[in-house]
């Protein structure tokens, strides 16, 4: 009978092991809802994280390609920076080539892509790289002197032989979101213009 009691008294009885089961199951009803809130949200982090990083890394790359943009003489008949509200051409040096490569720029279906040559299997195949996508419009302005009396201010077209100081991207992207990229254009010469892109006028020399 006492070692009967003393069982008794060391081990848990069914209403005990019950009461534990339901105090385990509302503290588990309570941590997954924000175990799987705290998964969501470093998921979106990581996200956004990534598309800064392709968006930087987007403009890194158009500004290298343009800043080391070539010049050709002017009685070249290709290879003239030429440039529409969504298209842009022209050649640059910033590839491994060591010879000026056509880069092309052109938006389609919601897409900003670039087009280089492909230089290390073939050259006569060229290789296309997304910069932007999910967008809902762009648009290039090019500033720079066209010879048409207004003096350096922003243009939508571009045809002139000389090529523009400075390229403005303007992406909108399908979920509202804005970005503009401004970048040097090399072998335009010196810039010294103060610009303001918002209002698309030269203030004058920089200091």
């Amino acid at each position: 009978m006492i070692l009967a009691e003393r069982d008794n008294a060391a081990g848990f009885t069914l209403m005990e092991a019950l009461i534990a089961v339901v105090i385990l199951a509302g503290i588990a009803a309570v941590l997954v809802p924000a175990v799987r809130t705290a998964v969501r949200v470093e998921a979106r982090a990581s996200s956004l994280v990534a598309d800064l990083e392709a968006g930087a890394g987007a403009e890194d790359l158009l500004r290298e390609l343009l800043l080391r943009a070539h010049r050709p003489p002017r009685s070249a008949s290709t290879g003239q920076l030429a440039g529409t509200p969504t298209s842009l051409s022209f050649l640059t040096l910033a590839t491994a080539a060591g010879t000026p490569q056509l880069a092309r720029l052109e938006y389609e279906s919601g897409r900003l892509e670039l087009t280089l040559p492909r230089l290390e299997t073939s050259p006569r195949a060229p290789q296309g790289i997304v910069l932007a996508e999910q967008l809902d419009q762009i648009r290039f302005l090019y500033f720079g002197d066209a010879d048409d009396g207004q003096g350096a201010v922003w243009h939508e077209n571009w045809d002139q032989i000389a090529p523009p100081q400075l390229v403005a991207l303007d992406l909108l992207a399908r979920d509202g979101g804005r970005k503009r990229i401004e970048a040097r254009v090399g072998g335009a010469g010196p810039f010294d213009c103060g610009f303001d892109s918002g209002q698309g006028i030269c203030l004058g020399d920089a200091e």
